[in-house]
């Protein structure tokens, strides 16, 4: 499958092609072997950061795969509970709004 993704990048018919990594060494992995990876970053949830360090080291792109777990603020409403008990906000659970 990826010899046939960068054999259409070669022909300028996709410009990149990733995937989503479930583990900090498949993080790895698609860094390693692809444009883009997927993985998961918040303020909760902190375990694939190698992954973004490496992405970023790399010089690849990176995309939050998990968009509710990684939302802060929606439509001007705090959707991060961490968030809001560090500036004394107001918590808006994110399920709750969409």
């Amino acid at each position: 499958v990826f010899e046939a993704l960068e054999s259409l990048k070669r022909k300028g018919l996709i410009k990149a092609y990733g995937m989503s990594s479930k583990t900090v060494a498949g993080g790895r992995w698609v860094v390693g072997n692809c444009d883009v990876v997927m993985a998961t970053a918040n303020l909760d949830y902190d375990d694939e950061r190698p992954v973004l360090e490496l992405a970023e080291k790399g010089g690849k792109a990176f995309q939050n795969k998990e968009l509710l777990k990684g939302l802060n603020i929606y439509q001007g409403k705090v959707t991060n509970r961490k968030v809001a008990e560090a500036h004394d906000l107001d918590f808006n659970d994110s399920t709750l709004i969409f």
